[in-house]
């Protein structure tokens, strides 16, 4: 099954856990559901990213000036 990444800014949240629930949460990766705690953040989006088929960038003013989204 193809997973889709979605790169979103914290202020997206209520939008993007929508999202994901209507796409299906099996077969979308998203930081609250699917990062472990305790982990380094970047490693995770690493690891995450490459196991998506597809990567989904929200854009927003948020997201572009958020530094996770730069990185």
């Amino acid at each position: 099954m193809v997973k889709a990444f979605l790169s979103h800014s914290s202020a997206q949240k209520a939008f993007v856990r929508k999202l994901a629930e209507e796409i299906g949460f099996d077969s979308c990766i998203i930081d609250e559901k699917t990062f472990e705690s305790g982990n380094l953040i970047l490693d995770e989006i690493i690891t995450a990213i490459d196991k998506s088929g597809i990567f989904i960038l929200l854009l927003s003013n948020e997201a572009l000036n958020s530094d996770w989204v730069k990185k």
